[in-house]
C-alpha cells in the first residue's frame, strides 16, 4: 500500500504533520512544504485510504524523504551540460574520500578526529585542534563564513590576474605594472610608478585602498541581501540564477560540487594572502612575477626577494 505514495507525495504528508509533530522536523520539512503545497491533498487523501493516519517516520525518513523528492524533481528537467558532468566528472568513490567516518583526514588515515566532526559536511578533514567547530551554532556560523570567504576569494583571484593578462604591452611600468591588480584604480602618467594619481586626491599614495573601499561596498551590499535568508539557503540558495547549467541537479551530484567548491576556496585565499604579500614585496602584480621568474627562476623567486628585502 505504502507503493501506491510516491517521493513527493510523503513529502506532502510530512508538510501536514510538521506542526504537530517534533520542532526538529520542522526546519528541514518547511522548506518543502512551499515547493509542494499542490501535493498535501492528495498525499493526505492517499495515506488515509491506505490507514496511514500517523505515517510514524524517523528524522532519517524524513531526509531521505526530502532528498528522494529532490532528484524526482530534478531529474525531470537536467540540462546536457549536467547529464555531461553526471556521466564524466561524478564520481562515487570521490564522495566516499569526503564524507562519512573514513573519509581522508587532514594528517592521514591515522588521525583521529574530534567526536563532533562527523564527515557529514564538505571539507570536514579531522581538522580542528582547538575545538572552535565544538558548538553547532559556531560551527554553522564558521562553515558559513568560510564558504562565503572561499567564494569571494576565488573571485579576487580572477579579479587579481585578469588585468595584467589582457594587458599586450611589455613588462614594467610601461605595460603589465600600469594593469596591476592594485593599480586599476589609478589614472595619470604610468611613469609616476606604484602610487600614481588616484581618483580620490586623499588616496593618492594608497591605490589598493581605493580598490578595498569599492570591493568593501559590493560585498556589503550582496551579504545584507544573502543574510536575509534562512537555514541553508544562507549558502546554497539554489536556482537557475546562482547554477544556471544545472549541475546540482540531485543531491549526490550537489554534495560533490560542494567539496569541489570549499578546496578551491581555501586554495583561493591562500593565493590571495600570497598575492598580498606579493605585491608589497615587489611591486609587482602576480602575471609579471610569474613571468620574471620563468625567464630566471634562479634569480627571480621567493628566496631571492626576501633577501633583497633584508636589512
Amino acid at each position: 500500500a505504502a507503493a501506491r505514495v510516491n517521493p513527493m507525495d510523503c513529502v506532502g504528508v510530512l508538510c501536514s504533520l510538521g506542526s504537530a509533530k517534533a520542532g526538529q522536523w520542522k526546519g528541514i520539512v518547511g522548506r518543502k512544504c512551499r515547493k509542494t503545497a499542490g501535493r498535501r491533498d492528495v498525499a493526505r487523501k492517499a495515506a488515509q485510504e491506505d490507514g496511514e493516519e500517523d505515517v510514524g517516520l524517523s528524522l532519517d525518513d524524513i531526509l531521505n524523504l526530502t532528498e528522494a523528492a529532490d532528484d524526482a524533481v530534478a531529474t525531470e528537467n537536467v540540462t546536457p551540460v549536467a547529464k555531461w558532468f553526471k556521466k564524466n566528472v561524478y564520481n562515487e568513490k570521490y564522495l566516499a574520500l569526503h564524507y562519512g567516518l573514513s573519509r581522508s583526514k587532514w594528517m592521514g588515515a591515522s588521525t583521529v578526529p574530534p567526536s563532533h566532526l562527523k564527515g557529514t559536511v564538505a571539507g570536514d578533514y579531522g581538522f580542528d585542534p582547538a575545538g572552535f567547530s565544538a558548538d553547532p551554532a559556531q560551527f554553522q556560523r564558521m562553515r558559513e563564513s568560510e564558504i562565503m570567504h572561499g567564494r569571494w576569494a576565488m573571485l579576487g583571484v580572477v579579479g587579481c590576474i585578469l588585468p595584467e593578462a589582457i594587458q599586450s604591452g611589455t613588462t614594467g611600468e610601461d605595460g603589465m605594472l600600469k594593469n596591476a591588480w592594485f593599480k586599476v584604480f589609478s589614472i595619470g602618467s604610468s611613469a609616476e610608478g606604484v602610487a600614481g594619481s588616484d581618483l580620490i586626491g586623499s588616496l593618492q599614495n594608497s591605490p589598493t585602498l581605493l580598490a578595498l573601499v569599492a570591493m568593501l561596498l559590493v560585498v556589503s551590499v550582496a551579504e545584507v541581501l544573502r543574510t536575509k535568508e534562512e537555514g541553508i539557503e544562507r549558502i546554497y540558495p539554489g536556482g537557475g540564477t546562482f547554477d544556471p547549467l544545472g549541475l546540482a541537479f540531485d543531491a549526490s551530484c550537489a554534495k560533490d560540487l560542494k567539496v569541489r567548491e570549499i578546496k578551491n576556496g581555501r586554495i583561493a585565499m591562500v593565493t590571495m594572502l600570497g598575492f598580498f604579500l606579493q605585491a608589497a614585496a615587489t611591486g609587482k602584480g602576480p602575471v609579471e612575477n610569474l613571468i620574471d621568474h620563468l625567464a630566471d627562476p634562479v634569480g627571480a623567486n621567493v628566496i631571492t626577494t626576501l633577501d633583497a628585502l633584508s636589512p
